[in-house]
């Protein structure tokens, strides 16, 4: 544990630090790793040295991570404006993470003011851990049958004939194959993988030692942790679904991980997010919830753009939100990480306009994070041009609102409402179309009709 701790807010302004050159460099040299293991476009932490002494700056993660003396938190831009808050920007986070991760927020065990004023990040996750993994163990760890092969002066199971001839083993020594009732599974390993790794990054020396305890609870299972593909695939059966929420964060952590650098030995301690994607994700599962209310259906997938004439291949598009209905397409929306929702630049809305196109959609969207002071209300414009879409819209997520128990639900009412407006305008621009000019073009047409069979006659 690092004994200097600090709060950077990503894309803010770079902090004063007091850290030697040694310091700076190995920051710096963390700072690629990072960069190389989220592939980002810019290292995550920068330093630079000033007259007044080196400054230390992030942009594009969230979470923390220690290096050069110092334990790092980093709130994400779109939670700065309750940054001062140190448990409501935890917290928020924390839900924001879950959510985005398609897992359900977890309730949290009450903790007392200083607590949640000097814990970090890590602090909050080992938190709900232990409280799970206590609960979720009562009745022991979660057990599955795993193939066995042994040497045994008995049979058990089958005999292992190839092994026997091969070794020349004397008659009494039996090569075996059997299965095995084990704790050492995926799940467990797992488990005791994220308690190993929140020890070494939690401040409180309290949950450092519970931590450190789960240990013996694990006492005969690998600390090796599964690989992430079939990590994602793991279940819990009735028995230890209190596990769940353990389940989730170690998940959270090892698709965090990714960062054991030379022969496997050493990992960079920390948990970095990519601030766009978490963004990204955490939309889409809003508005899908959103949708759901409505008797809608939102999904990202990628749509044919344009086929080509001759050589070449085909074009296609992903926009970040596509919103379904029985009749066809609702409206498209891209996830925007950045600021200038009254204003968005043209390269913002060059994708969601062509998924508009190819789709016939009217409505496209672009989806913000709010920032301090922003006024909520949906933006509109009119699009130019004949065909669809016609319209544009520009709406905003109060990810603040995540610090709260019921902010999920704030937020999903909002976009709620936001798509409430689009179907009562679409309903209105169908509407705007004159009855009594639509009865006399169908009039016009069956009397041209009536006539051309009368003369057929």
């Amino acid at each position: 544990m690092s004994s200097k701790q600090l709060v950077l807010a990503e894309l803010g302004a770079p902090t004063l630090v007091e850290i030697s050159d040694a310091d700076a460099a190995a920051i710096t040299a963390a700072a690629g790793v990072w960069r190389a293991a989220l592939r980002l476009k810019r290292p995550p932490l920068f330093v630079e040295r000033t007259d007044a002494g080196w400054h230390l700056g992030s942009e594009g993660v969230a979470g923390i991570v220690m290096c050069g003396g110092l334990s790092i938190e980093i709130v994400p831009k779109f939670l700065t404006p309750i940054a001062r808050e140190r448990a409501a920007w935890r917290r928020a986070l924390w839900h924001i993470l879950l959510i985005a991760s398609d897992s359900a927020p977890a309730e949290f065990e009450p903790l007392s003011a200083d607590e949640t004023d000097t814990w970090s990040l890590p602090d909050l996750m080992a938190t709900e851990f232990l409280r799970s993994l206590e609960i979720g163990a009562m009745r022991g760890l979660p057990r599955a049958y795993r193939p066995v092969e042994q040497v045994l002066p008995v049979l058990r199971g089958s005999l292992d004939y190839g092994t026997w001839a091969q070794q020349g083993l004397p008659s009494w020594q039996l090569p075996c194959r059997f299965d095995e009732l084990s704790e050492d599974i995926a799940v467990n390993r797992l488990l005791r993988w994220a308690g190993q790794q929140m020890r070494t990054t939690v401040s409180s020396p309290r949950l450092a030692l519970r931590l450190g305890e789960t240990t013996s609870t694990f006492s005969g299972v690998s600390s090796r942790p599964p690989a992430l593909a079939e990590a994602e695939k793991l279940t819990l059966g009735a028995m230890h679904l209190a596990l769940a929420p353990a389940l989730r964060i170690a998940l959270l952590l090892l698709r965090a991980r990714t960062l054991e650098h030379g022969d496997g030995g050493d990992a960079l301690p920390g948990f970095l997010w990519e601030g766009e994607r978490v963004f990204e994700a955490f939309a889409l599962r809003v508005v899908q919830q959103a949708a759901l209310r409505l008797g809608l259906r939102a999904e990202k997938r990628k749509l044919a753009l344009a086929d080509p004439v001759g050589k070449g291949s085909p074009l296609g598009t992903t926009p970040d939100i596509r919103i379904q209905g029985p009749a066809g397409s609702i409206e498209m929306l891209d996830a925007k990480y950045k600021r200038g929702r009254g204003k968005p630049s043209a390269a913002d809305v060059y994708q969601v306009l062509a998924a508009g196109k190819v789709t016939d959609c009217a409505d496209v969207g672009l989806v913000f994070p709010l920032e301090l002071d922003d006024d909520p209300t949906d933006l509109t414009w009119t699009v130019r041009g004949l065909g669809e879409p016609s319209r544009l819209w520009a709406l905003g997520l109060d990810l603040t609102a995540m610090a709260d128990k019921e902010g999920q639900r704030t937020l999903v009412t909002s976009v709620e409402t936001h798509l409430q407006k689009v179907l009562a305008t679409s309903r209105a621009q169908a509407a705007a179309v004159s009855p009594s000019s639509f009865g006399s073009e169908s009039g016009a047409i069956g009397t041209s009709t009536t006539t051309a069979g009368v003369s057929n006659s």
